[in-house]
């Protein structure tokens, strides 16, 4: 899990010049409407680029409500961010951390907060989908050499490829070293517009906040509070 959580969870991407606005703009939309939207992803890790056998592989859910609450889970780690605050839950470490909403990475889902990061590369149009190629721009700090996405023709994300430029020591003994340069593939179930509970996008069953602080519920209660609102 320790390489996966490294990702940058990304459902932006460019397009060719010649369908990129109106392609863009639907996709755009679908994601940014005020509509429920649920899907599930795998999160499958390479150690190369033409590795065959997978490294690690994790499940992940996204849920989004009308109001654009967004509930998310990779492997053992929530989040969850509403218009008031921001709760990471590592249920590894036992750690809850509770912070402005702001603070928590929903700007994740911003087509143009990831344009400004990255280039359109190659473009193909694979008949059921259209593969695009993004390339970190000059002087990036972004930790891949590319990403490639494949985008259905129902302008929801199928797959995302990234593509790591710096290596990565996958050795469990720290006397050696087994350093690769890996591909994660990110696969994305069909996405569905149905009703999602409520109670997904509520923090009660994890802790109450008050004028005085926070205070974990007793099935949180041996759990580590951060607080940064």
């Amino acid at each position: 899990m320790k390489y996966i959580l490294q990702l940058l969870l990304l459902t932006g991407f460019c397009l060719h010049a010649q369908t990129k606005d109106a392609i863009l703009a639907k996709v755009t939309a679908e994601y940014a409407a005020a509509k429920p939207l649920q899907f599930t992803t795998v999160y499958n890790l390479y150690k190369t680029t033409q590795a065959k056998n997978i490294e690690e592989s994790y499940k992940g859910t996204f849920y989004k409500n009308a109001a654009n609450d967004i509930y998310l889970k990779i492997n053992t780690t929530e989040y969850l961010v509403n218009n008031k605050l921001g709760m990471q839950v590592n249920h590894d470490e036992k750690v809850i951390l509770v912070a402005k909403s702001n603070t928590i990475p929903k700007d994740q889902y911003d087509i143009n907060n990831i344009l400004k990061t990255f280039n359109q590369g190659a473009f193909t149009d694979k008949k059921t989908y259209w593969e695009i190629e993004l390339l970190p721009k000059q002087n990036s700090r972004q930790p891949y050499s590319k990403i490639v996405l494949h985008i259905g023709k129902d302008y929801f994300i199928k797959k995302q490829i990234f593509y790591y430029r710096t290596g990565i020591n996958f050795s469990k003994d720290y006397s050696k070293e087994d350093i690769h340069m890996p591909k994660l593939e990110v696969v994305y179930g069909k996405a569905s517009r149905g009703t999602i509970d409520a109670s997904k996008f509520d923090t009660s069953s994890y802790f109450s906040a008050t004028k005085k602080g926070i205070k974990l519920t007793a099935k949180y209660s041996n759990y580590e509070l951060i607080d940064q609102r």
